[in-house]
């Protein structure tokens, strides 16, 4: 579970002030290459990697520059790193990335058997932490590795609001972004975590039901927590879901973490 500003580390254990300060240390340096990247109409995503305390390599996006898809902060920094290093110097080392790393670079970390990953905000399109897919725990020949994310997650999202706010000059039809205002507002960690905010049932009632389970559109039934009209108090209630349908498929992000919308009839149980 992701925890704001970094309360526990790789082994578990509460962090104090001093180890706290030492984690976000290495996150405002890859913050730091996130703002270089966007003064140079790039995605803003920066990384850093950290081995005993020293920074060993450090990169940001170049898909626009390079015209590479596959440029992308964590790769530009492995470059770096395996130019000057064997590959078994990332078994002993940690990543500070300022967005969750994508599918394509979760599976990277892990076969070269990174240690940890730290990152600031959730990439809720293609996510491979845990964001949209878990490749850093599902089953493999690789190892694990352990990730951890709320590090300047509101410095981190800014970041990416600058970005697509901006004209990208360099995109084969640009999108007309000159009436797009950047929002400030970001919701706290508290109110997005998917393990911590219900997911929601739009019903027959056109109205929103908090769920206590995850939804899966084949199970026969789902227990959901209302309203009463008469108690006004929190009663469970088994809605009967055998023959919805979804009509609504979102992934789940900062604003949606529960994802998919299910059309149901509601029946007391």
């Amino acid at each position: 579970m992701a925890l704001p500003r970094h309360v526990v580390d790789p082994n578990g254990h509460v962090l104090n002030e001093e180890e706290r300060t030492y984690h976000e240390s290495f996150m405002r340096e890859a913050i730091g290459m996130a703002e270089l990247a966007l003064q140079t109409d790039e995605t803003p995503v920066g990384c850093v990697f950290v081995k005993d305390g020293e920074i060993i390599g450090r990169g940001m996006n170049a898909t626009n520059r390079t015209l590479n898809g596959t440029r992308h902060a964590e790769f530009i920094a492995l470059a770096e790193i395996l130019s000057k290093h064997p590959i078994s110097i990332l078994q002993e080392t940690d990543l500070y990335v300022t967005v969750e790393p994508c599918v394509m670079c979760a599976s990277a970390l892990r076969q070269y058997h990174i240690r940890a990953v730290y990152f600031g905000c959730w990439n809720d399109r293609f996510g491979g932490t845990g964001g949209v897919l878990t490749i850093h725990s599902d089953p493999s020949v690789d190892k694990p590795y352990p990730v951890y994310g709320g590090i300047f997650r509101e410095e981190a999202i800014l970041l990416l609001r600058k970005f697509y706010v901006q004209e990208n000059e360099k995109a084969p039809e640009p999108k007309q972004k000159k009436t797009r205002e950047l929002k400030t507002e970001i919701l706290p960690l508290e109110m997005v975590n998917p393990d911590q905010k219900a997911k929601k049932l739009k019903g027959a009632k056109k109205e929103n039901v908090p769920v206590t389970t995850t939804v899966f559109a084949a199970k026969e039934t789902v227990t959901v927590s209302t309203v009463t009209s008469t108690l006004k108090e929190i009663v469970a209630v088994d809605t009967t879901i055998s023959t919805a349908k979804i009509f609504q498929q979102e992934k789940p992000n900062d604003q949606n973490p529960g994802g998919s919308t299910v059309s149901v009839a509601l029946e007391s149980s």
